[in-house]
């Protein structure tokens, strides 16, 4: 009794609140105003910096009242600086601790700068909003020597990488990094991250914007794509620059006598807006400073480590994804260039070659109530090969100031050799056999992507008109072949039950689509727009899967397993028209309201077992969105939007 006591004690005071665990952080508040009209500014730029290297530790925005609240600032000597667009700084020390843990700075007045500066020391500030875009001065964020953009990344308030290197800001996904507002080996953000190097970086731009056809029409259609561009410094866009490292090691224990090594390079030439740019690395260790695409379905992922990143270190940490060491080949080539006033272009060519080996030995004891242990020992090996070529290209012509088209195409050629190997074996006890199973399997596959869209843009003299035609074409192809080889004994009262698997699995999958999309829009007032919208897509999908058995009379793969096999194609036809209203409310609010009609046509053709389906399908497509936007800090979004999905074959 007097242990439960102390027991409940022991939990009463834990749980207490006046007892939970220390706060180490504390908040600032105050107003911005005008000093000469007592105006209240709102979207000034209110940063805590560390007071030992000035350091932003977090920022926030002033209301439109020109109030501000920031929390998480952490106790100790802090500098609480305010900035505004044409408008002088102010700077304010102050302390936070356990006693005193927030700090209001009253009301801060800022006087506006005069027409004339004269001769002024201008100091840039860490933190620039303008519309969707932040905007973050390298130069105030410090960093370890030889880091890298992702270095840097983490730095910043609101920004999130992951060890896999995928980044967040302000909670969404980015799915685009760009250098100097250029596609850098595409669309792969880790290329960019982790291969340039921060001494060239002057701002980061976190643009929460529209869609292309958004931006450019003017209609927003919801589609929202988080982007980070990196801009260098403007002395270091010319001329010759780059950097090696080289790495090798011996861990007895973990690597077993093996030799690791990590090396990798990035050298760049710039001259203007000519942009050429090459990297390369090489490594067993499992680093990997580049994004993985399975187009083959044979998960194949990331290799996840980071080299080149944190301060020099080779590796960055090993894999936390699939397990086995992971031998990485890569080699890239980026160039962009602006061929002319009117033409814009960039280019790359990534290839990669990885190597993951894998090896696990196991022992598993399962009691079994009134009888004897059952012992499970297996030992596994598997040996994964994967090699890829990338392709991107973009061309951006401009005719005029009314006219442009884009054209984008993309490739992507994947090849697999994946090697597996186990055995399993279980005793009653430690003596009395109960089972034992050898399993092979290969599979190798090789295919490739290839995407093209063609989009042309006309501006109209009449304000907020606009049509736009955007052309599609993909092909695709998935050759593999699964070879399984498995025998299962099994052990009872002395006799022996023998069970064996021998089979091939040839699958072939072809698909090729190809759309248009025409989209009209027509401003009924200021606050109003009307866009119409065709839309045609035709996909066709072939799949060929052909299991066949092993016969010991012939000894070939001649019997056809019916049930595992399959012939079949698909062909989709999509026509759909849709009218769709959108008005800007006021600043905060604005709606979207629209209606779509759409007309299918579905073929099934399983030629296996000779089956011919065709059915066609009329669809209401309904669209309604709501967006309350206050600022970058808050903003709330309702879609409704009707769909349909058309089946595919899969392997």
């Amino acid at each position: 009794m007097k242990n439960f006591v102390l027991l409940f004690l022991l939990v009463a005071y834990t749980a207490t609140p006046g007892f939970t665990q220390t706060k180490n952080t504390g908040s600032v508040r105050g107003k911005v105003t005008d000093s000469t009209g007592n105006q209240s500014l709102k979207d000034a730029t209110v940063s805590v910096l560390d007071a030992g290297d000035s350091s932003v530790v977090v920022f926030g925005l002033s209301k439109e009242d020109g109030t501000f609240f920031i929390e998480n600032v952490p106790f100790g000597n802090n500098i609480l600086l305010v900035t505004y667009q044409g408008f002088g700084e102010l700077e304010k020390l102050f302390t936070l601790s356990a006693e005193k843990p927030e700090f209001n700075a009253g009301s801060i007045r800022l006087a506006s700068l005069p027409a004339d500066l004269g001769n002024v020391t201008v100091k840039t500030s860490p933190i620039v909003v303008k519309g969707d875009t932040t905007e973050f001065n390298a130069s105030s964020f410090k960093t370890k020597p030889n880091s890298t953009a992702e270095d840097l990344l983490k730095k910043l308030p609101g920004v999130e990488v992951e060890k896999d290197g995928s980044i967040k800001a302000q909670g969404q996904t980015v799915t685009r990094v760009m250098v100097d507002g250029k596609r850098f080996f595409g669309d792969d953000p880790t290329l960019a991250t982790r291969n340039i190097p921060t001494d060239m970086i002057d701002k980061i731009q976190v643009v929460d914007g529209q869609s292309d056809q958004s931006a450019f029409s003017g209609f927003d259609d919801g589609n929202r794509q988080m982007t980070i561009n990196i801009t260098t410094k403007k002395d270091r866009r010319k001329g010759l620059f780059g950097k090696a490292a080289l790495g090798v090691g011996n861990d007895d224990l973990a690597f077993k006598n093996e030799t690791r090594y990590a090396a990798n390079t990035n050298i760049s030439y710039f001259n203007g807006d000519r942009r050429i740019s090459v990297v390369a690395q090489a490594n067993n260790n499992n680093g990997q400073n580049f994004s993985s695409q399975d187009i083959l379905g044979t998960g194949g992922g990331r290799g996840g480590g980071n080299f080149g990143g944190g301060g020099g270190n080779f590796g960055g940490g090993f894999n936390t994804g699939p397990t086995g060491f992971t031998t990485t080949r890569m080699g890239g080539l980026n160039y962009s260039d602006i061929w002319s006033p009117k033409t814009n272009m960039s280019a790359s060519y990534f290839y990669n070659n990885q190597n993951r080996i894998n090896r696990q030995d196991r022992l598993r004891e399962t009691l079994v109530t009134g009888d004897s242990s059952r012992f499970t020992t297996t030992n596994s090996f598997s040996d994964n090969k994967n090699s890829n070529n990338r392709f991107n290209f973009e061309i951006e012509h401009r005719f005029d100031t009314m006219n442009s088209i884009t054209i984008r195409p993309t490739f992507n050629q994947q090849q697999t050799d994946n090697i597996s190997n186990s055995t399993s074996f279980t005793t009653k006890g430690k003596l009395s056999p109960v089972n034992d199973v050898t399993r092979t399997t290969r599979t190798e596959t090789k295919g490739y992507n290839f995407n093209n869209t063609i989009l042309y843009r006309h501006r109209f003299a009449k304000r907020g008109r606009s049509m736009s035609l955007n052309l599609t074409q993909g092909l695709n192809t998935n050759e593999g072949n699964t070879k399984t080889l498995s025998y299962n004994n099994s052990y009872t009262n002395g006799s022996i039950r023998r069970d064996t698997t021998n089979q091939i699995s040839i699958n072939d999958r072809e698909s090729k689509s190809y759309g248009a999309s025409l989209s009209y829009v027509e401003p009924i007032s200021t606050k109003g727009k009307l866009e119409l919208n065709y839309r045609y897509n035709y996909s066709q999908s072939n799949s060929d899967r052909n299991a066949m058995m092993f016969n010991v009379n012939t000894n070939k793969y001649d019997i056809n397993n019916i049930q595992l096999s399959n012939t079949f194609e698909i062909i989709n036809t999509v026509n759909q028209a849709s009218l769709n209203y959108q008005r800007q409310i006021n600043q905060l609010f604005n709606y979207t309201v629209g209606l779509g009609v759409q007309h299918s046509e579905v073929s099934n053709d399983n030629k296996t077992k000779k089956t011919y389906l065709k059915q066609a399908f009329n669809n209401f497509t309904p669209t309604f969105s709501l967006v309350y936007r206050k600022d970058r800090s808050m903003n709330i979004r309702f879609n409704y939007t009707g769909s349909t999905q058309q089946p595919d074959v899969t392997l």
